[in-house]
């Protein structure tokens, strides 16, 4: 959005066109190996294809710094990771596949879904301080 008021749609289109390609190459690639496969390969190259893909477009000229891009990638990577930490915890329990997915599914919503309110939360702090 704050490429798109600053009249930079080329950069959107161009983003947006890379970002199509490195999707469809992960889905592609990984396809022969199943959901799993695919759902992980587009995890990671959102995270380190795509993102600092976007960085360059983002920061060329703006108000948007890296400092800021770095912060989000830093509470993804956190994210990620307690995510990850949660699914294998889950995955430990004597528990059948659907219920274990649906749980695991729950408890990573209501984990982003903390870790976002207080990001919020901090970064309205900042805004009124």
């Amino acid at each position: 959005v704050a490429l798109l008021s600053r009249e930079r749609a080329h950069t959107v289109r161009l983003f947006s066109f890379w970002n199509l390609a490195v999707t469809a190459l992960a889905c592609v690639a990984t396809a022969p190996f199943g959901v799993e496969a695919v759902a992980i390969a587009l995890s990671v190259s959102g995270l380190f294809l795509r993102a600092p893909l976007l960085v360059p477009m983002a920061v060329r000229d703006g108000s948007v710094q890296l400092t800021d891009i770095l912060e989000g990638v830093r509470l993804t990577l956190a994210l990620a990771a307690c995510s990850g930490a949660v699914l294998w915890v889950l995955h430990l329990l004597p528990l059948t596949g659907v219920a274990r997915d649906l749980l695991g599914l729950g408890a990573v919503a209501a984990l982003s879904a903390g870790v976002l309110y207080r990001a919020h939360g901090e970064s309205r702090k900042e805004a009124f301080a």
